[in-house]
């Protein structure tokens, strides 16, 4: 760290209280990388892993850093797959507390994602990833049943529902990428679940890497996004304090305008179903869904139940449990930002 660096990392210090300070130089303990981050990584961290809800300890996110002869570079934070998953879990346990996903991995061939012979030759490990979760499976298979109930063969349910949902991502590790910490294959695995993730769940993440894609050696990974040699981007005291998500103490923080929430839009296959007395389930209060969903557990649990009203009534949960994730939806990035 050079003089003007070490003086710039010292005033933005001052405007950091003695408590976040503290937790900066335990996560440093905490961490097998923490010889390599300044206090202001630390911080840095702890703000991302704030704003996102992960743990950095768990290896759920991670400020990498990059050093080479005496050289150092700060390339910031990333998710790692644990963090992936976490968020991903979170958004289907915002529908169904009893939801799950699964993924499974099968090694292919690399013409299988376009590459030519030359490029292949190139690869040590392709793999794909098939991710499945339960809620849409049971959504899929809901709207068979009722499907084949109204007297639809099978050829005409899957002309109008397409194939059963999944999502598949692919991973490719080439033979010239030494600079990985972990086996190649585990590396390839983890990039095609992070494929397959991505498609799938709407995560609150801004990169497309991980943390175990981005090299800590000094290599060429985008020309285009590389900047003239011998030059570095340059920022101010500001703009670090304003990334952490600190201010200046004599700064007056103004409360954010509180906008009116915007009227639930429903889909048309939840507008039309009704309950037995008549009344559409859009219209039920929250503490009625909760209810009525009660009410339908109890009576799928009775024996003898046939298939049919097994079918309607794990219908009728859906839609309204899918209602209470209209109504109730996830939190918006900046609105996480607020919150942290």
């Amino acid at each position: 760290m050079t003089t003007e660096e070490r003086k710039m990392n010292d005033t933005a210090l001052m405007y950091v209280t003695e408590d976040e300070l503290r937790a900066a130089k335990l996560l440093r303990m905490l961490l097998p990388y923490g010889d390599k981050l300044t206090d202001l990584n630390a911080l840095a961290l702890r703000a991302y892993s704030n704003l996102h809800g992960l743990d950095p300890v768990n290896g759920e996110c991670y400020f990498l850093v990059r050093e080479k002869d005496g050289k150092r570079e700060e390339l910031g934070c990333y998710p790692g797959i644990k963090g992936l998953r976490k968020k991903s879990k979170d958004q289907l346990y915002q529908i169904d507390r009893q939801a799950w996903y699964t993924v499974d991995y099968e090694a292919v061939d690399p013409s299988l994602i376009g590459y030519d012979e030359k490029k292949a030759a190139t690869v040590q490990f392709c793999i794909q990833a098939t991710l499945r979760d339960s809620i849409s499976m049971g959504r899929y298979i809901i709207q068979s049943v009722q499907m084949h109930t109204a007297g639809f063969d099978k050829a005409e349910i899957r002309a109008a529902l397409g194939p059963e949902p999944k999502w598949v991502g692919y991973g490719v590790v080439l033979k010239n990428e030494w600079w990985l910490k972990q086996p190649p294959l585990v590396t390839a695995k983890k990039r095609a679940e992070a494929d397959a993730t991505k498609q799938r769940f709407d995560l609150p993440f801004v990169d497309d890497y991980l943390a175990d894609d981005v090299p800590e050696v000094d290599i060429k990974i985008n020309g285009a996004d590389q900047l003239p040699s011998g030059e570095k981007p340059k920022r101010s005291q500001a703009n670090i304090l304003a990334d952490l998500g600190f201010a200046p103490p004599e700064e007056k923080v103004t409360e954010p305008e509180v906008e009116t929430t915007p009227e639930i839009v429903y889909p048309k296959d939840l507008v039309d179903v009704k309950t037995q007395k008549g009344r559409r389930y859009v219209d039920l209060t929250d503490d009625e869904i909760s209810q009525y969903i009660e009410d339908i557990t109890n009576e799928l649990q009775k024996p003898g139940l046939n298939q049919n009203k097994q079918g309607d009534l794990s219908m009728r949960a859906q839609v309204m449990r899918d209602i209470l994730a209209l109504r109730h939806p996830m939190p918006t990035d900046e609105q996480m930002e607020l919150e942290v």
